[in-house]
């Protein structure tokens, strides 16, 4: 019996594009990306020395200005009217301290706190309201300017 014998494997490499390395000019060059980059083209070569990044001129801010403005002025809102009618919050809560499944509870709650203390949580409710409306006012005048 005769054994067929196979040829041997024969490698055969990959024709390979002689790399091109981006030195640093002295006057920066504008370079423009691909609309859609391969994500091997966006990662390969980027870590060279002098290679050009593209840059974004239109940054996003860190949180949506409406939805931080409107939450802003609701919780402005609710901290004024805490301290507009703190007695009646704090005897609000009392009665119901009082109620029998927290009994007890009234009492202590009543000697230990008075409505002073509600307006002052509601102040700085009030004020937290403030900050996130300047907040979202930064945001706006710098989304308006740029």
């Amino acid at each position: 019996m005769s054994r067929d014998t196979a040829p041997a494997p024969q490698v055969v490499e990959p024709e390979t594009e002689p790399t091109r390395k981006a030195t640093a000019s002295p006057t920066p060059v504008a370079t423009t990306a691909p609309a859609s980059p391969v994500p091997d083209d966006a990662r390969g070569g980027s870590m060279e020395p002098g290679a050009a990044v593209p840059s974004t001129s239109a940054q996003r801010a860190p949180t949506p200005t409406l939805p931080t403005l409107v939450i802003g002025m609701a919780v402005l809102i609710g901290g004024l009217l805490l301290m507009r009618y703190r007695i009646a919050v704090y005897h609000a809560t009392v009665r119901v301290g009082k109620q029998p499944i927290a009994a007890g509870s009234g009492e202590r709650a009543e000697r230990l706190q008075g409505p002073f203390r509600v307006g002052v949580a509601g102040a700085v409710v009030a004020l937290i309201g403030v900050v996130m409306n300047g907040y979202a006012g930064w945001q706006l005048w710098i989304s308006l300017t740029s």
